[in-house]
């Protein structure tokens, strides 16, 4: 006789609500958001695609509103414990706080072995079936990130670079100028127009706008994360040859951005350090331990997330420079890529640019330190200055 741990219905109703605990505690994301991140990776590109199946919304709300008569499948369910772990990274959590993947496995094929009573006959595995694991999803978001790039010139992709002066508007540009114009944020820093960059105008006033800020910086600690005393000092190593006013109101104009950060309504900023612009003292030793100790305390934050690429991962994605990517509330608005240079920015919008930068940024937060190893390291930083 089974017990009724072995009784399918509760079999099948616990190992759902295992599924609900791990979409909470990742988010938890909308339907929406789960989907279209599942269709990103399921994108094929040059024959290459990742072994996620794309989560249907009307599938997700079936199975985790418990309408479902037997056990989901296990690609599904892998599909969506990586999504999830992706999405967990990005809001600040530790993937491995949803469980690995083998642990999911685990908890599979024993929940099969209960609600059938008999073990679950895998098949061998054929060309790589079973890739949904961590190494194969890195794998493949490598060689996606380089097929993508070549897939811009040869589709003749286009960005968007903010026009210099006398030069004529493109009309990429102009379509995000159209965009920036649908928010009340247009001209917010006008009080500042000397210091400010006129490739710099359409970012200040889109990233007042964003929902979610995703960033990945190679030399500084991000404008929105930085102290007064880092932000000048980083801020003369560029115009130190500048009016002491001058520097002063781009420091004032640095902190100001800072407020939506921290006010209601406040956007989710998801940011990746490479670890060398922490070991570089701009400003001095105590200038740097004050920066280091307001990046920890700042990673606390319900809606800030701060990840750190170790020196220890060599060769991994946007090794060429920064990198931010602009969500609004408004699902249809198209994301906003801004990709600074020394001398102005350029805002990539042809599709293949979007799935390229895409795919680097989930690549990152898959390979970079975990939420709560960065506040680790960031701890022995401090004690060892």
């Amino acid at each position: 006789m089974k017990s009724s741990d072995d009784d399918p219905a509760v079999v099948l109703a616990r190992f759902v609500a295992e599924l609900d605990d791990i979409w909470i505690k990742a988010g938890p994301p909308s339907l929406t958001e789960v989907e279209a991140l599942s269709r990103k990776f399921a994108t094929p590109v040059q024959g290459r695609v990742l072994r996620v199946e794309e989560l249907k919304r009307s599938t997700i709300q079936r199975i985790l509103s418990r309408q479902g008569k037997t056990l989901p499948k296990w690609p599904w369910v892998a599909s969506l414990v990586t999504v999830l772990r992706v999405i967990a990274s990005q809001n600040g959590v530790a993937p491995d706080d949803l469980g690995t993947l083998d642990e999911w496995k685990a908890r599979y094929e024993e929940a099969w072995r209960r609600f059938h009573g008999r073990p679950r006959e895998t098949p061998p595995p054929t060309g790589g079936s079973t890739g949904v694991e961590v190494a194969a999803v890195r794998e493949v978001l490598r060689e996606a990130s380089g097929a993508a790039r070549r897939a811009t010139v040869a589709a003749g992709g286009r960005s968007a670079s903010a026009p210099r002066e006398g030069e004529q508007m493109t009309d990429e540009y102009a379509g995000l100028r159209a965009l920036a114009r649908r928010f009340k944020t247009a001209g917010w820093w006008h009080g500042y127009r000397d210091v400010v960059p006129g490739w710099a105008e359409l970012y200040l006033e889109l990233e007042q706008a964003a929902r979610l800020i995703q960033a990945y910086e190679t030399q500084f600690v991000p404008g929105l994360l930085q102290t007064r005393e880092y932000a000048e000092a980083v801020i003369r190593l560029a115009h130190g040859t500048a009016p002491e006013a001058q520097i002063n109101r781009r420091v004032e104009l640095r902190m100001l951005r800072q407020k939506r950060l921290l006010g209601p309504n406040a956007p989710r900023l998801w940011a990746i350090l490479d670890e060398t612009m922490l070991r570089r003292e701009y400003g001095g030793p105590a200038t740097m331990r004050a920066q280091l100790e307001h990046l920890l305390e700042m990673s606390y934050r319900p809606n800030v997330g701060i990840q750190v690429m170790p020196l220890s991962k060599g060769g991994y994605a946007a090794a060429g420079g920064p990198i931010t990517a602009l969500r609004f509330a408004e699902e249809r608005l198209p994301d906003v890529l801004y990709l600074e240079r020394l001398d102005g920015a350029d805002y990539p919008t042809g599709p293949a640019d979007m799935l390229h930068f895409g795919q680097v940024l989930d690549r990152l937060s898959i390979e970079a330190a975990t939420p709560e190893e960065t506040r680790e390291m960031l701890r022995d930083l401090c004690a060892g200055m």
